[in-house]
């Protein structure tokens, strides 16, 4: 039940951010990417009439600081600075850089960005980390979450789980099936 709930709100949190002028819920959108163990950039969509930092960059860094909480693999918390905001018709574009002191792979994230302010919040996240994805959901009161990693989920493979660790193996392949007419 609570699966279906995050699905539904992520799609209409998708649907919100995807271009239409009028927004029904309130919602934002998290690119965070981090190709190496060194750096890791994170772009925030937001609506600017929703926006209390504005575009005020040292406002903007306050703000994020307390509601984008970034850790690295070891636990220790990735600070992370604004470096530009950029109005995008009804939205702003805030970009930010950090550099973890360990690896972003099983790092974790807690989003908690204008949920002080409007109880419907939907904040999706879209990680990359080191190559691999994840889409992450946020509503209010939700708990941190474990950002991808080597031992993510790939695929669902016939109903099968494959994770990235057996993706190396070789593919079992099928033998074929008696005919069991043939034989009669």
């Amino acid at each position: 039940m609570v699966m279906t709930l995050r699905l539904a709100a992520l799609a209409v949190g998708v649907l919100a951010l995807s271009g239409s002028r009028f927004h029904p819920i309130h919602a934002a959108r998290i690119e965070l990417d981090a190709p190496s163990a060194a750096a890791v950039t994170v772009v925030v969509h937001v609506y600017r009439d929703n926006f209390p930092p504005g575009t005020n960059l040292l406002a903007v860094t306050r703000y994020l600081d307390r509601t984008v909480n970034l850790t690295d693999a070891r636990g220790a918390r990735v600070l992370l600075h604004a470096t530009g905001v950029t109005p995008e018709g009804d939205r702003l574009r805030v970009d930010l850089v950090g550099a973890p002191a360990a690896a972003l792979s099983h790092g974790r994230i807690a989003v908690t960005l204008l949920q002080e302010y409007y109880p419907d919040q939907v904040n999706v996240v879209d990680a990359r980390v080191l190559g691999h994805r994840a889409q992450l959901l946020f509503l209010k009161n939700d708990a941190a979450q474990v950002l991808p990693s080597w031992a993510a989920l790939v695929r669902q493979d016939r109903g099968a789980v494959v994770f990235r660790s057996e993706l190396h193996r070789p593919p079992l392949t099928e033998s074929p099936r008696p005919d069991h007419r043939a034989a009669r």
